[in-house]
């Protein structure tokens, strides 16, 4: 699957507003200004409902691919904390029992970072191996063996930050495959390409035609091309990164390293 880059938005830009200058170019040169100015008389009417139309569709998907962002971004952070209080209760449990459930929270968050990111942008699903691993979290908080009745609490506790965290991972792995329909961006394209080529077509003159063509193409493309940036958040140049992930991989490791030195002693005082 291609990805939006700004390179590949920068290019598609550039290419539009050529194409419209061209255009604009040829419609000076070859097309007479009565024709034009009828066609213009006729369709301005036309073009101001087109206008307002694309202009409150766009704002529209404008609001809609933003949104799907910020709950991919939220439930991250949400999946992340919630990991995050589970390894810390981990750590609280008596003798340092629930060790093994911190080791498998690294081993999942480890798979999520090097394996299922890359899957997500690529192929817009979950990676089976994080999937296993996730579930081997919660297998290692069901087989703890509790000591006393303030272990049994904690062990509780962390299976609901972990049913959160389940929860939160689901939220992220569908908004990896959620875009915008196929039809939405035809109708986009089709009120788009309507507009540009009634301004290609105004009844003005000289270079100034043709810079006004070619200056309403790139802003009108610029902003479609937001929205693809925009559209998987997972993808491209503005695709969120395992950047929480990374630090929560780096806290829990350094629990398990104090979980498995040697206790200090402290020298009699005499």
């Amino acid at each position: 699957m291609w990805a939006m880059t700004y390179l590949l938005a920068v290019l598609i830009v550039v290419a539009s507003s050529a194409a419209a200058a061209v255009a604009g170019f040829i419609v000076n040169r070859f097309v007479s200004m009565d024709l034009r100015r009828g066609y213009y008389d006729e369709g301005v009417r036309i073009f101001a409902q087109v206008g307002t139309m694309f202009a409150l569709l766009l704002a529209f998907v404008f609001s809609q691919v933003w949104g799907e962002h910020s709950i991919a971004e939220q439930a991250i952070n949400g999946e992340v904390g919630a990991l995050r209080a589970a390894s810390t209760m981990c750590h609280a449990l008596t003798n340092y029992a629930g060790r093994p459930v911190n080791l498998a929270i690294i081993t999942y968050v480890r798979t999520v970072v090097d394996d299922e990111w890359r899957t997500m942008a690529e192929h817009r699903s979950n990676s089976d191996a994080a999937l296993k691993d996730f579930r081997s979290v919660i297998v290692q908080t069901v087989r703890l063996n509790p000591i006393s009745q303030s272990d049994v609490n904690v062990q509780s506790q962390i299976l609901a930050q972990l049913a959160q965290a389940k929860e939160n991972r689901e939220t992220r792995i569908f908004q990896a495959n959620k875009g915008l329909p196929p039809v939405l961006w035809f109708v986009l394209d089709i009120l788009a390409t309507s507009l540009i080529a009634f301004v290609v077509l105004a009844p003005t003159e000289g270079f100034g035609h043709v810079l006004f063509a070619s200056m309403f193409t790139a802003t009108t493309v610029m902003v479609l091309m937001l929205v693809a940036l925009l559209d998987f958040p997972f993808e491209g140049s503005v695709s969120l990164a395992p950047t929480d992930f990374v630090k929560l991989l780096a806290d829990t490791s350094r629990l398990v390293a104090q979980e498995s030195a040697p206790p200090v002693k402290s020298s009699d005082s005499k």
